[in-house]
């Protein structure tokens, strides 16, 4: 279907007129060239001068004019919709334009202001099908810049739907754009890179994490700006703990304290001197950390549920290396007895409390432990923390005389496996 623009250009065509002569007199050749290429539209008394030049009823534009003033003023309302948080509405209009979008919008905006509408809506699924399309536009205009924040913003909504390796294939694919296009300088590149570290760090792919954090770092510099460069440091810090670089790592998460304390972020800098205990610990600086997570214990309110079971864990693990069961049981029911504990935290405290049970001999109170650590983690995906607690169960199973239903569920679990036609990883299914 002819649009308005190129009606107007076969009529000027087909009456050998140039642009300058239609224009002559009204308006400028420039504001011809605008029209029919759709980039502009004209007024009701500018189109009835252009049909008179070109010998046509004004009745034959005014269909397509009556198109696409009403598509401007519906797309102007949905903006307006917009800014008032009106964003139902605002979806409701901006569908009412047609598609594929006339030149006169510019699609990525469109598609990002719909992926915006969504996202304020909670629908996810949805935003992240306006981001394919902003990407799609990128790479058919060749813009690098909208293909990569395409590329960022529907890694975020990804990583809010717990897709993390979806999230981190676009992430990486973003990084690569620009690592091939070194002329373009782009501050999102920060945020890129610092995601891509963050989820390398969950995967536990240290080296990849650290490289990441790194290189984060030396974009954070070079823009500038108001990036996080604490929670930079905090991360590189976990990093360079996890391969072994550990006097690197207390260097950079001593000045993420440094930048959170000047900043007054009280609760990110207790984050990472709780940090700091776990890579003292790490390090087998075990009589350090300790007295070092003993004096900040001191420094948190009893209020603080959420601090406190932090520390109280972190107690607990140190003790269990240093063999020091009784005060472990007593921190750990310290931390079990606050208001506010996470589940992943607790399934650890109660996981180390049935160990303790275990060494001590105390088989009722390990099965305990057992059960109600085993009730805190999904068993549809077991994690190393599920089998951590299947390991415990089993050597209680064979103190307490039970070796047939320790080979029984063995053989079970190593069907199961076999079934599934999968390789254990990480798995210990031996008694």
């Amino acid at each position: 279907m002819d649009t308005l623009g190129k009606k107007i250009r076969t009529l000027r065509r087909r009456q050998k007129l140039t642009q300058q002569a239609l224009a002559d007199g009204i308006v400028t050749a420039s504001m011809i060239s605008q029209i029919e290429s759709d980039r502009a539209t004209p007024s009701a008394a500018l189109l009835q001068h252009i049909a008179g030049r070109l010998n046509v009823d004004l009745s034959y534009f005014e269909s397509d004019l009556l198109d696409k003033s009403d598509e401007l003023q519906n797309y102007r309302a949905a903006r307006s919709f917009i800014e008032r948080g009106f964003y139902e509405d605002a979806i409701k209009l901006l569908k009412t334009l047609s598609w594929p979008l006339s030149p006169q919008f510019k699609a990525e905006v469109v598609y990002n202001e719909m992926a915006n509408c969504y996202l304020h809506l909670g629908q996810l699924e949805e935003a992240c099908a306006m981001y394919e399309s902003v990407i799609q536009i990128g790479y058919e205009k060749n813009d690098i810049s909208i293909t990569v924040h395409g590329y960022y913003h529907i890694g975020t909504v990804l990583r809010r739907l717990k897709r993390d390796r979806v999230a981190r294939m676009y992430w990486q694919r973003a990084a690569e754009l620009l690592q091939q296009n070194p002329d373009i300088q782009m501050p999102v590149s920060v945020k890129i890179h610092a995601n891509l570290a963050r989820i390398y760090l969950d995967e536990g792919n240290w080296q990849r994490a650290r490289q990441a954090y790194e290189q984060t770092l030396q974009l954070a510099n070079r823009f500038g700006g108001s990036f996080d460069t604490a929670k930079i440091y905090q991360g590189l810090s976990c990093a360079l703990m996890q391969v072994g670089e550990f006097d690197l790592a207390l260097a950079y998460n001593d000045s993420a304290i440094t930048i959170n304390g000047a900043a007054d972020n009280r609760k990110g800098a207790m984050r990472c001197r709780i940090n700091r205990g776990i890579i003292l610990r790490v390090a087998g600086r075990h009589e350090e950390a300790l007295a070092y997570m003993l004096s900040l214990r001191d420094t948190v309110s009893d209020k603080e549920d959420l601090m406190m079971v932090a520390i109280l864990h972190e107690l607990a693990l140190i003790y269990w290396d240093l063999k020091d069961f009784d005060s472990l049981l007593t921190v750990s029911d310290m931390a079990l007895r606050r208001n506010h504990v996470d589940q992943h935290i607790e399934a650890q405290l109660r996981l180390l409390r049935a160990k303790v049970y275990l060494h001590n001999g105390s088989i009722e109170f390990t099965q305990r432990e057992i059960e109600r650590g085993r009730r805190l983690i999904p068993s549809q995906q077991p994690s190393s923390l599920w089998y951590e607690f299947q390991d415990v169960k089993r050597q209680c199973w064979l103190l307490s005389g039970r070796e047939q239903d320790v080979l029984t569920e063995c053989i079970a679990e190593a069907e199961k496996v076999i079934s599934e036609d999968k390789t254990p990883k990480n798995r210990n299914i031996s008694a």
